[in-house]
């Protein structure tokens, strides 16, 4: 056998080993084997100062507490959830170092166990009299 025809060889049986092995690959990408939501770890994140201390989502509802750090007063005038279609517009006030909950009740999210990926937008009043808004990524599985 010559030398062209063995490197020939060689890169051909081990190209069909790179080709077999990407769509190996591809076909676990495809069906969500390796997608980052499957290695889901549960998280809130709002702002620098307000602090999501914890969370839970079921199909219908999203409770969020929430604590003020921002070192001042807050009213949270609205929160809205673009994925499940709810919000809680009651309003509350939260004081500095203080924490509160907050129902998000009517939302339309999966079935139980599956993932959750989703921003709810809050609306909050400082006690200077601004106006701000937030978004809160939230990522959980719903109970």
């Amino acid at each position: 056998m010559e030398k062209g025809q063995a490197a020939v060889e060689f890169m051909l049986t081990y190209g069909w080993i790179i080709i077999v092995v990407l769509a190996a690959i591809g076909a676990l990408l495809y069906f969500g084997f390796l997608s980052p939501e499957s290695f889901n770890q549960k998280q809130c994140e709002i702002a620098p100062g307000l602090d999501c201390l914890e969370f839970r989502a079921t199909t219908d509802e999203l409770t969020l507490i929430i604590e003020n750090n921002l070192g001042q007063d807050i009213f949270i005038q609205k929160l809205k959830d673009s994925t499940g279609k709810c919000s809680f517009e009651e309003g509350k006030e939260i004081k500095t170092g203080e924490k509160a909950t907050f129902l998000l009740q009517k939302c339309k999210y999966g079935s139980k166990g599956e993932n959750l990926k989703t921003e709810v937008e809050v609306k909050y009043q400082s006690s200077t009299g601004i106006d701000h808004t937030e978004t809160a990524q939230i990522l959980t599985f719903i109970e």
